[in-house]
């Protein structure tokens, strides 16, 4: 866990934090199937978060 929290450039610690609300992430998903509109929202968040990463990860 460490080696990838570094190549991205940042501590263990924020990249467990991360790892965690990315579960939290697909429980989220999960419950959207018996109530869309939280659905969206998650599915919205869960987007959101993995552009920033995905941008963070290209530029850096």
């Amino acid at each position: 866990m460490r080696q990838p929290a570094a190549h991205l450039g940042m501590p263990p610690d924020l990249y467990r934090v991360i790892g965690t609300l990315e579960i939290a992430a697909a429980a989220g998903l999960l419950l959207g199937l018996a109530s869309t509109p939280r659905g969206v929202a998650a599915a919205v968040v869960t987007l959101a978060a993995l552009a920033h990463v995905g941008v963070a990860a290209a530029a850096g």
